[in-house]
């Protein structure tokens, strides 16, 4: 009996261990399998994120070269290769500048000694005497009839004056600038949906920053000479009264022109909250809600400086149209006061009363055209088949139903203030001709005077006025520029229309994605805002200087 028990217990334990070693084997294949699974469901994991993510790569590079490279772009490096090969060898501001334009010798040193009478020397002083002509001139009576040659104004003369590299640079970069403008502006008209990077507004904001330089090299010129003190003092006193003025204007312009910055702030102060909450910056509390007031004063201070650089300019301008309109015919002075009210025609068309007008007035300027072309033959069949089913009020009417066109209006705004420019264009050669002709106008006064003049003095007064072309033709431009380059941007940015239909608008969503944009920071709104209250600015210190110019050459100006 123990023999039996001895040898099942043999048996089945060596069964039950190997059993149990078998199944302990099972055990850890199985765990090694789930962690190789799991190793190898993480590695696909991995594998898939980054697969993702270079196609997301992909997608965002595709995205980027479509708006790098876009039509814009194309434009921008063929015109900055043309600009630059160009500009080495020619440029444009020669014959705009010497095209048609007469300047006035000064009188040689013999022809005024011919106009002496009695010059004699002693034979003995004769080396002496003229020593003292070279270096000191000799008095020549002011009654005297000395006759001026006329000839043209050959571009190397214009080349040696002051600031010509100044107004060649200008001349050259704009009329580039307008090039591109305008390829971007015929691409956008055929293709508006289109959302490539517009670098045209680059070049006309460059523009813009030329311009002011100019201006202010301008400035700075007239506070270089030794009797400057009479300019500088005036330009301080213009700049104080405009700071003031433009206080006054920034804070009330809302009740008078149609310029739409308080709303551009509201929207400003808005679309920043936004901004800062999707970049999860926090804001203090009350920060949108704060006034305006730092804004006006430093705008008002930047419109004082402004108001301070265009006071000769302007003054300059109004010399130039009082002495071409003495000097013109008839048609032609119609033309130039034309020319000199564009100005303040386009700043009417920015107030209220003529926005209501046009808008809402009995006339009804600007409504749907189709709408209206529409109506009127639907309504003009029924009257001419039966009278009695409607009449000529009802029509009138109808008429009155159609929709207004606000963008028919700035498109109008614009385009006034482009005639302008254009005006100052087209009008360049007789304005800068009544420039040149001061010197005769000089002299002629000079002849009714009693006494001598000084021979280099009466030389360099005859000279003075060529010598100050450049400088007279920067200071003729440069303010219808400034308005001109603005009016540019404000379409741009403002996504006006040139033909006064409305160009689709991108709708901002309120993701994290769109507000942490500054498309959204500065929207159409706050752009809107912005470039009318610097074009309605500047067409209102262009137009009262000018006409305080205009004023003081017409009754307190003898030469």
């Amino acid at each position: 009996m123990l023999q039996l028990l001895e040898n099942i217990w043999n048996s089945s334990i060596p069964h039950a261990a190997g059993n149990f070693l078998t199944r302990e084997k099972n055990v850890a294949e199985e765990q090694e399998k789930s962690e190789e699974n799991r190793a190898e469901g993480e590695k696909h994991k991995e594998e898939n994120w980054e697969k993702k993510q270079g196609e997301k790569d992909i997608i965002h590079s595709q995205r980027l070269r479509k708006a790098v490279f876009g039509f814009h772009i194309v434009v921008t490096l063929i015109t900055f290769t043309v600009f630059t090969k160009f500009r080495s060898r020619f440029s444009l501001a020669r014959p705009f500048l010497c095209a048609g334009l007469y300047r006035y010798l000064a009188p040689t040193v013999q022809q005024l000694k011919e106009k002496v009478p009695l010059y004699i020397m002693a034979k003995s002083r004769k080396r002496k005497a003229e020593k003292n002509v070279e270096t000191n001139g000799f008095l020549v009576p002011k009654n005297a009839d000395i006759e001026l040659v006329l000839v043209p104004v050959h571009p190397d003369d214009v080349q040696a004056l002051p600031l010509y590299s100044t107004f060649s640079w200008i001349v050259d970069f704009i009329a580039f600038s307008l090039v591109v403008y305008c390829f971007s502006e015929v691409f956008r008209f055929f293709f508006p949906n289109n959302t490539d990077i517009n670098v045209s507004i680059i070049w006309i904001l460059l523009s813009i920053a030329f311009v002011l330089q100019a201006l202010a090299n301008v400035t700075v010129s007239l506070f270089s000479g030794d009797n400057v003190e009479a300019e500088r003092n005036l330009v301080i006193s213009f700049s104080s009264l405009f700071f003031l003025f433009s206080m006054m204007f920034t804070m009330f312009a809302e009740s008078f022109f149609d310029i739409g910055f308080d709303k551009a702030y509201e929207s400003f102060s808005k679309s920043a909250s936004a901004f800062f909450a999707a970049s999860d910056v926090p804001l203090p509390a009350g920060v949108t809600q704060r006034s305006p007031l730092l804004l006006f004063i430093t705008l008002s201070a930047m419109f004082g400086l402004l108001a301070g650089t265009l006071l000769f300019p302007n003054f300059r301008y109004a010399r130039m149209y009082t002495n071409a309109v003495d000097e013109a015919a008839p048609f032609y002075k119609l033309l130039y006061h034309l020319a000199f009210l564009s100005q303040a025609f386009s700043l009417m068309l920015f107030t209220h009363p003529v926005k209501n007008y046009l808008l809402y007035g009995r006339r009804k300027m600007f409504v749907d055209l189709f709408f209206e072309f529409c109506v009127f033959v639907f309504f003009s069949v029924l009257y001419t088949l039966k009278e009695d089913i409607v009449t000529f009020a009802d029509l009138c009417t109808y008429l009155s139903l159609a929709p207004k066109k606000l963008c028919q209006l700035e498109a109008l705004r614009m385009a006034s203030v482009v005639a302008t420019m254009a005006t100052r264009v087209i009008f360049r050669r007789a304005h800068l001709q009544s420039h040149l002709n001061l010197a005769a106008n000089a002299l002629a006064f000079i002849r009714k005077q009693t006494g001598n003049i000084n021979s280099m003095e009466l030389q360099r007064m005859i000279f003075r006025y060529f010598s100050y072309l450049n400088v007279a033709a920067l200071q003729y431009f440069i303010p219808a520029l400034l308005s001109f380059l603005f009016a540019l941007v404000l379409k741009t940015l403002g996504n006006y229309s040139w033909t006064g239909q409305e160009y689709p608008r991108a709708v901002a969503t309120a993701d994290a994605q769109n507000l942490a944009s500054l498309q959204v920071l500065f929207n159409e709104t706050v752009q809107r805002g912005i470039w009318s209250l610097f074009l309605v600015v500047t067409l209102l210190m262009n137009f009262s200087l000018s006409l305080i110019g205009v004023v003081y050459n017409s009754y307190l100006q003898k030469v």
